[in-house]
């Protein structure tokens, strides 16, 4: 299910979320990383999947991927 929250998300590499969820593209081709949280999901994805998303661990690996 598409949330519209998802066209907040800047990060190149963000793909979608659920209540307690981010979904992203993964380290291997084909893959998909799954992140779910007990608690504190908005603030991360305020943090790391709008604007400051390249402070992102996930993002940073993900972009030296991209570069290999």
């Amino acid at each position: 299910m598409k949330y519209t929250e998802d066209a907040y998300s800047e990060c190149p590499f963000y793909i979608k979320e659920s209540d307690c969820s981010i979904v992203c593209e993964g380290l291997y081709n084909g893959t998909k990383n799954h992140t779910v949280f007990c608690e504190d999901k908005a603030e991360f994805k305020d943090r790391f999947c709008k604007n400051k998303y390249r402070s992102c661990r996930l993002y940073r690996a993900l972009a030296l991927k991209h570069y290999d």
